[in-house]
């Protein structure tokens, strides 16, 4: 049974959440990838208007600068708010994307790669496919998704964005 709608930009996003994410959390959401940012704006509020389930819509902010960053979750808040009751949605802004995730805590980032470039959490699409000799964001994900343990797993649920998403909808 469905209890949330989770809304993404791409592919890789919906990935990386779905191996990230507690199974219980995966198995009862309903994930739409929206096909890019403005897109996954418009199904979230397609879908917000359309169902009682909450909704939410977790994209890549595409800047570290923070005042950017909020003003982004500040626009996203008012134009969702337009068509549904704030209750009813949460919006997570990945800083910069959403493979950023992975470079969040040093310690652990040390446990997944060999080396870790020092801009890593600046630019971490480019980094996963460099640390893993590929031009290809999915060749990288397949060989990231060969590392990411299960004590690895748990302690990406332990901080950063992903343990706010799963703070937030309750698990």
């Amino acid at each position: 049974m469905i209890q949330r709608y989770f809304i993404v930009e791409g592919e890789s996003d919906q990935f990386l959440l779905k191996k990230l994410l507690p199974s219980q959390v995966v198995s009862t959401t309903k994930f739409i990838i929206g096909g890019g940012y403005a897109a996954a704006i418009s199904k979230a509020r397609s879908v917000l208007v359309s169902t009682e389930l909450p909704v939410i819509l977790a994209l890549d902010s595409d800047t570290t600068d923070r005042q950017t960053v909020e003003e982004k979750k500040d626009y996203l808040f008012q134009i969702l708010s337009q068509v549904s009751a704030p209750e009813k949605f949460h919006i997570f802004l990945f800083v910069p994307e959403i493979e950023g995730l992975f470079f969040e805590n040093r310690l652990l980032a040390e446990k997944i790669f060999d080396r870790i470039p020092e801009y890593a959490a600046l630019r971490p699409k480019k980094t996963l496919t460099e640390l893993f000799e590929t031009d290809s964001l999915r060749v990288a994900q397949n060989r990231l998704e060969s590392r990411l343990t299960g004590p690895i797993i748990e302690q990406l649920r332990e901080s950063g964005t992903i343990k706010d998403i799963i703070c937030k909808i309750n698990i």
